[in-house]
């Protein structure tokens, strides 16, 4: 009995010493420990974040829709718009915009009957708007047609992609603007605005 009694004692301060020497061990590796995952967890962010790179290069290589000018990119789509060929219009919009553009005009098609809403707010700005270009080589650069105008009659507008509305009273100043960005790969202008 005592020798089971004495056997539990150094059974138990055994493991306590392996715990005790364990842990001491996992906080004096801890950080290589810490920084070996978070290497590798980086290196697996950076991976997908270089393959999502190349899907989007490749997307846009494939992107052959629009204009040499933002011009004529804009008036290819007011064509598509009243020729009613939403497919069409929606490959004026960088890739990433264009299924969003297609169930726009579509819903619009059903709301309205006709692509009449689109077609009027386009033509406006490509009519009236002043034109500002900034260096097409990069990432920001491209050119914005802005088209400001006095309401002339009380205005309820949608925020695109949120829930609010604006009001813009009679008499008012509002603006409409479509942006425009060249395609590196393919010299293409694309829409640029998030229908």
């Amino acid at each position: 009995m005592k020798k089971d009694i004495l056997r539990v004692i150094v059974g138990v301060f055994i493991f306590a010493t392996l715990v005790v020497v364990g842990l001491y061990f996992y906080g004096l590796y801890l950080p290589d420990i810490n920084s070996y995952f978070a290497k590798r967890e980086e290196a697996i962010i950076l991976q997908r974040m270089e393959a999502e790179k190349q899907a989007f290069n490749e997307l846009h290589k494939k992107d052959i829709e629009g204009g040499v000018t933002p011009e004529e990119t804009f008036d290819l789509l007011i064509t598509a718009l009243k020729a009613g060929n939403v497919e069409l219009a929606s490959k004026y919009y960088v890739p990433i915009y264009q299924e969003e553009a297609r169930k726009g005009f579509e819903e619009e098609i059903k709301k309205n009957g006709g692509l009449g809403r689109s077609i009027e707010s386009f033509v406006g700005v490509r009519m009236n708007a002043k034109k500002e270009c900034a260096n097409s080589a990069g990432e920001l650069g491209g050119c914005t047609f802005e088209y400001i105008y006095t309401v002339d009659k009380d205005e309820v507008a949608d925020v695109a992609g949120r829930p609010e509305k604006l009001f813009f009273p009679k008499g008012s100043k509002a603006s409409q603007t479509v942006s425009f960005w060249l395609n590196p790969y393919t010299k293409k202008w694309k829409i640029k605005d998030q229908p």
